[in-house]
């Protein structure tokens, strides 16, 4: 083959498969997604009750325990906010660590085996096919109603349909409430409660809802005057505000300053000689009130491991709480937020029963003192992986192969491995992708193959 040739075959080569990995990046950007180079970790966790509290302890690993989370500082003349949760990696580390599950005591249908699979659904915040604000604002119950501007996690029993539009009336998502049907979430931030020593308390019915009361946390965003509503009280820690390479940089460790509460702030000054850098955080934490109040915890990271503990009343009274009870089984599943990743960029358990002093994956250890004896109650290892954009929708539907045993009671675990599904979710994630990243081969593929015929013809001339 002539040299010519060879050249014209090369550039046609490089031509297909230019032509390719610039249409699967395209698509892998409007897809909207992260996968993580680790689709599984494991998480350890110790569950302990007496009689008046619950306690869980939780260990995993993290290569660095992020405790950061939303600032706003002073640039250019202007307060600007940094940005919030985006695919996978906070694109300025500054997203907090977390680790949550849910809980429920029989009443959510399918909860104990798929697990949190059962509150995702199509057109959710963050999924590809998230759906317009515009449209969630103008439905007469989300929009209307809730004032939300995305769909969160939802139980299926709360729509009538597999469409996230078709809520049931009100009077049916009481009946629903009154009777149990919802899942208890606990959930512990690094920043948005960690420091003072408290987890969120929220339940999943119709929508992720937030326990009654206040929360442990506020915004310290004025939207219409663009500043933030406090700042630090230099009588009192020594500073009007942190300096913004010490953040994005996180020079501060769990040891310093890096958040704000009442007791260091005071009302915000504009009239004060703000410098370039000036920054103070956005979320002022506080002692949260009511139900909202109810699961205290403690979180520090060290060596590259987070050890949480979490605790609350086995029953707080409170109607938005699944209360606890001796000698009786619950189901849990699990999820943790690592390395600056918020949303749905994070890894999930499959359901597990955790048993109340009675056998179960999950044995919750009976004491008699007020403190929990960890060093005799040995840990169980979780094994989580990375759910991708898996939908409650997909797996009864009839794309997925398992569905009709999925519906008549069958667990996610008997057919698959933790391993296997973060490797299934990965794929999943990528599916519409693949199929054109495999349409465009083929069309790249074609162009070679032409390229190589003709390169055939023109050296079979140059030969004669």
């Amino acid at each position: 083959m002539s040299q010519h040739s060879s050249r014209s075959i090369k550039i046609l080569g490089i031509i297909a498969t230019t032509v390719a990995v610039t249409a699967f990046a395209d698509a892998q950007e409007r897809k909207n997604f992260f996968i993580p180079n680790e689709l599984n970790m494991e998480l350890k966790v110790k569950a302990a009750y007496n009689n008046e509290r619950v306690f869980f302890r939780f260990e995993w690993p993290a290569e660095q325990g992020s405790i950061y989370h939303d600032y706003i500082h002073f640039q250019g003349g202007k307060w600007v906010t940094t940005q919030g949760s985006a695919p996978g990696i906070h694109p300025q580390r500054l997203y907090e660590d977390r680790v949550s599950f849910l809980l429920d005591d029989g009443s959510v249908r399918y909860f104990d085996t798929a697990g949190g699979f059962v509150t995702v659904h199509e057109q959710m915040r963050f999924l590809s096919n998230q759906a317009p604000a515009e449209e969630v604002q103008k439905h007469p119950y989300i929009g209307g109603k809730l004032k939300q501007r995305d769909v969160r996690k939802y139980v299926p029993e709360t729509r009538s349909s597999a469409d996230w539009r078709d809520v049931r009336s009100t009077e049916e998502l009481d009946a629903l409430r009154k009777a149990g049907v919802f899942l208890d979430l606990w959930m512990w931030r690094s920043h948005r409660g960690g420091p003072i020593g408290y987890a969120d308390d929220q339940w999943v019915l119709q929508y992720r809802n937030d326990d009654a009361g206040k929360a442990a946390f506020s915004d310290n965003w004025d939207a219409e005057k663009r500043q933030p509503r406090v700042m630090y009280d230099p009588d009192r820690v020594g500073f009007e505000a942190l300096r913004w390479d010490d953040v994005i940089k996180h020079k501060l460790g769990a040891k310093d300053i890096y958040y704000i509460t009442p007791e260091m702030a005071k009302p915000f000054d504009p009239s004060y000689k703000w410098k370039e850098g000036d920054t103070v955080p956005r979320r002022l934490l506080r002692v949260p009130e009511g139900s909202r109040g109810d699961i205290k915890a403690q979180g520090a990271w060290q060596d590259g491991i987070w050890r949480v503990d979490m605790t609350r009343l086995l029953d707080t009274g409170n109607p938005d709480d699944k209360a606890l009870r001796d000698r009786r089984r619950y189901t849990i599943a699990f999820a943790v937020h690592k390395d600056y990743t918020g949303s749905r960029w994070h890894y999930v358990s499959l359901p597990l029963m955790v048993g109340m002093g009675v056998e179960a994956d999950l044995v919750a250890h009976n004491f008699k003192e007020s403190e929990a004896p960890w060093e005799s109650i040995p840990w169980t290892t979780v094994n989580l992986f990375y759910p991708g954009q898996v939908t409650w929708d997909w797996l009864v539907s009839s794309s997925h192969a398992g569905a009709a045993d999925l519906l008549q009671g069958q667990s996610c675990a008997t057919c698959h491995t933790p391993e296997l599904l973060g490797s299934y979710a990965a794929q999943h994630e990528l599916r519409d992708d693949l199929n054109r990243h495999w349409y465009w081969t083929l069309a790249s593929g074609m162009i070679f193959a032409g390229g190589l015929s003709l390169a055939g013809v023109l050296a079979a001339k140059r030969r004669v």
